[in-house]
């Protein structure tokens, strides 16, 4: 492209692949003049660069198809009356210099919502790099676009959160092959724009949009006759809508579109066309969803081991049947894996035992395995005084495995003696020993020992704490009911505990010492 000033003139042939005017690309191929145009130059000027017009329409009536008009950066006017510029010059370029707040800007104030200060009737034209303002609320027709070819590129911006454009631009069944590039700054709260971008009977329309706003319809609308072949992409915020529903709607129907734009509000790429309701992007809503999103995984897929080829999905689904599968049980409240095996939480409430069997949980199985163990009680430390119950034995009878009982406070001299007795709740009571030896005078930690090789054997007196236990051969058995003791010669004055190593000889039998 060619670098040129105002010395363009001097090409009377143009540049078929455009040109490049003070740093600014443009589109059409030049074949005509250039005219300049600046509110801040002379107010009377002949449209040189150094005389430019003061409006943009004062520019238009000067030119001639092909030319370019170039409005300096800086350039401000206000669009009151229909038709205030009217793109009536086919081939015509219309360009702004400058960048951010120094493009030239036209502030919208028609007499009525329904004026339109761009009338755009010709083909081929383009309008760039202006900034227009809403100056009147609910403008519905500020571009009006009935020329084929067109190009707009242009930033709106709302005058205020109670002044916004309806619609900024509207196209007729004329108005095909358009391009249109519209950044729209607005607001996300207070009146609400419709539809920024309106199209009734466009066909090959390529749109582009940049929205921030808040709109009630779409932000970009079919309306009144079917459009065909209509693209739109880009970014749209629109405050009031977080599934993607108002991002294009085909308000007449049977229009042929497609669309793919990133919806702000939703966090989320949205596609769809052709009547279709615009949806989530799979190569992005679906793994923000499966990772985080309320939407989940869509179709979650069948289990399978890690293994190559093998998906993160797969293997989740694999691991979750492993540990939860149907409808089985979910752990309780505060609890873990780790706290059911070894954690301090264990099992919030433990199975009753079961034989193992089809459909029996482990821990019904261990509890069963207890039950059936062989189990150990005490009672507390306290004199041994006779006929007092030191063991209670409920749900079946048990077999003696050893009986002790220890001396944890010292004895008097009093020459006491122990046996032990059972008092079953059918039946009658029995000694089950003999008497032992004196216990007078034996200190703490003296044990005796049940010998349990008949029912008359005398128990063993350790003084000194050691003593041999003899393992019950034929077994001592005794059913439910209490062991007591037999006291010979008065209470002791030191203090014994009762260790009592037992088989249960039914299923859910329980002994507890005395307290």
């Amino acid at each position: 492209m060619a670098n040129v000033q105002n010395g363009i003139a001097q090409y009377p042939k143009g540049f078929t692949s455009g040109v490049t005017v003070r740093g600014l690309p443009i589109l059409n191929s030049y074949s005509g003049n250039v005219w300049y145009v600046d509110s801040n130059g002379a107010q009377i000027g002949d449209g040189k660069f150094n005389r430019p017009f003061a409006a943009i329409d004062t520019a238009i009536n000067h030119a001639s198809a092909g030319d370019i008009i170039v409005v300096k950066a800086g350039h401000t006017e206000t669009l009151v009356a229909a038709g205030a510029i009217t793109l009536d010059v086919a081939g015509l370029s219309v360009v702004g210099e400058g960048t951010g707040n120094n493009r030239p800007k036209l502030t919208f104030t028609p007499l009525a919502v329904g004026t339109a200060p761009v009338s755009w009737t010709a083909a081929n034209v383009s309008f760039e790099n202006i900034v227009c303002i809403a100056g009147l609320d609910a403008m519905t027709t500020p571009f009006a676009i009935s020329g084929a070819n067109a190009h707009l590129d242009i930033e709106w911006q709302d005058g205020s959160n109670a002044i916004e454009a309806a619609t900024v631009v509207q196209t007729t069944t004329a108005a095909d092959n358009i391009k249109i590039n519209l950044r729209y700054v607005g607001f996300t709260d207070g009146n609400a724009c419709v539809s920024p971008i309106k199209l009734n009977g466009a066909t090959g329309a390529r749109i582009n949009v940049d929205f921030y706003g808040l709109a009630s319809t779409a932000i970009v609308e079919f309306a009144d006759t079917l459009s065909t072949d209509v693209l739109v992409t880009g970014y749209a915020y629109n405050s009031t809508d977080t599934t993607g529903a108002l991002l294009v709607v085909d308000t007449v129907g049977s229009s042929l579109w497609y669309a793919s734009i990133y919806a702000g509000a939703a966090g989320a790429l949205y596609k769809g066309g052709s009547a279709a309701a615009m949806a989530g992007d799979p190569s992005i809503s679906a793994v923000t969803d499966a990772l985080y999103g309320a939407n989940g995984v869509a179709s979650f897929p069948a289990a399978a081991a890690a293994g190559n080829a093998v998906s993160i999905a797969e293997v989740l689904r694999y691991v979750s049947d492993n540990v939860i599968n149907g409808t089985g049980t979910a752990l309780d409240t505060n609890t873990s894996l780790y706290g059911v095996l070894a954690g301090a939480t264990g099992i919030p409430t433990f199975p009753a035992s079961a034989l193992p069997a089809n459909n029996v949980s482990i821990a019904e199985v261990l509890r069963e395995t207890y039950d059936q163990a062989d189990k150990a009680a005490t009672n507390a430390a306290a004199t041994l005084v006779n006929n007092t119950t030191i063991f209670t034995i409920a749900g079946g009878p048990i077999e003696i495995l050893s009986l002790v009982a220890r001396c944890v406070t010292t004895n008097d001299a009093t020459a006491s003696t122990l046996q032990w007795n059972a008092d079953p709740t059918d039946g009658i009571a029995v000694t089950f020993s003999a008497a032992s030896a004196s216990l007078g005078d034996v200190a703490a930690g003296g044990m005796v020992v049940l010998q349990g090789t008949t029912l008359a054997t005398a128990p063993l007196v350790s003084a000194s704490g050691v003593n041999i236990a003899q393992q019950v051969t034929n077994g001592i058995v005794v059913g439910a009911g209490v062991i007591k003791t037999v006291v010979g010669t008065g209470s002791t004055t030191g203090t014994w505990m009762h260790h009592l190593r037992y088989r249960p000889l039914s299923r859910g039998v329980t002994v507890t010492g005395s307290a």
